[in-house]
């Protein structure tokens, strides 16, 4: 056997890709919403304000409750009429 051939097989050609974790984001960068104020050496954050924070901090609030995930997509501001 090939050496390339011999690497195919010990690395587990045509196992399925392990399933995403339940909080994902694009990289290391996870988008949140906060529930909580909380301050950091970056800046303080009110309850609501939209924020990107590294993926480990990010889990580490929404563990906390102090922020959720936020999967909304980019667009205009809702306009509620009265």
């Amino acid at each position: 056997m090939k050496r390339n051939e011999k690497n195919k097989t010990e690395r587990g050609a045509g196992h399925p890709a392990p399933s995403p974790s339940p909080i994902e984001g694009s990289g290391s960068v996870i988008r949140v919403r906060m529930l909580r104020p909380a301050g950091t050496s970056r800046g303080s954050y009110q309850p609501g304000t939209v924020i990107d924070l590294p993926a480990d901090t990010a889990r580490s609030w929404i563990a906390a409750g102090i922020a959720e995930q936020d999967k909304m997509i980019d667009g205009p501001p809702e306009i509620k009429m009265a």
